[in-house]
């Protein structure tokens, strides 16, 4: 069962999401990363967000990036109740780096990480080794009319299906994943997500997560469930 919670949190972690912007001049500014640092106190959204920009990069859907975003480091926190961090210091962290193009070029956090791409470019398969299995895994991607990811389907040790689900303007709002393994366990998992904290391009730095898990062993009649918080707080370079 141990082995099978780890993997789940590793293949929720694959997507990761980030935000940005670009120059209404079209030209790239000198980087700067948003300051923001994790507080003890649940932060509101700036009223002073301004109109967010336009998914402009090549994988700026996949990755929930607007403009030109150079970098954006990803740091998930075990949270309590309210949303509040339990810790200063964070469970995981994610550096994501993109080109001139907006593809991206570095992806720490999952060892040798790499994407296959269809015809428009866009990512429809993404491998990564685990450590943890000691396995390079294979993940497929569909996407919505709107060309964001919808689902992701891994079929490794077993078989996962993650379904994603946007609000009207294309935020995520929800994650739902299914698994069933070859170790004999089987899962059910659904995150929830609320923005915690905008920038002022109007992307968010500060969210929290709502998620209920369950789990059983094959041929069990009932899964057993637990609920968590996390908080997962970005810093963007443009």
């Amino acid at each position: 069962m141990k082995n099978f919670l780890l993997f789940s949190t590793i293949c929720c972690c694959a997507l990761v999401s980030c935000g940005g912007s670009n120059n209404s001049n079209g030209q790239d500014s000198k980087s700067k990363e948003d300051t923001s640092v994790v507080e003890g106190k649940i932060d509101t959204v700036s009223e002073s967000v301004e109109k967010a920009d336009l998914y402009t990069m090549t994988d700026g859907k996949f990755f929930d990036l607007k403009g030109n975003v150079k970098k954006c480091v990803v740091s998930v926190y075990a949270a309590d109740e309210n949303g509040n961090p339990e810790s200063s210091k964070a469970e995981s962290e994610t550096t994501i780096e993109f080109d001139a193009d907006g593809k991206y070029s570095v992806h720490s956090g999952y060892d040798n990480w790499d994407c296959v791409r269809n015809d428009n470019g866009s990512i429809n398969k993404f491998t990564w080794y685990c450590s943890d299995f000691g396995v390079t895994f294979v993940d497929s991607v569909s996407y919505n009319n709107a060309g964001f990811p919808v689902a992701l389907s891994s079929k490794n040790l077993g078989h996962q299906t993650f379904v994603f689900e946007y609000d009207a303007d294309n935020e995520l709002v929800s994650k739902s994943s299914t698994a069933t393994y070859e170790e004999g366990v089987e899962g059910k998992t659904v995150s929830k997500y609320k923005i915690l904290k905008r920038d002022t391009k109007g992307n968010w730095t500060k969210r929290v997560i709502d998620v209920t898990e369950g789990t059983k062993e094959f041929g069990a009649a009932d899964y057993d469930y637990k609920r968590y918080k996390s908080l997962e707080v970005r810093k963007i370079g443009y």
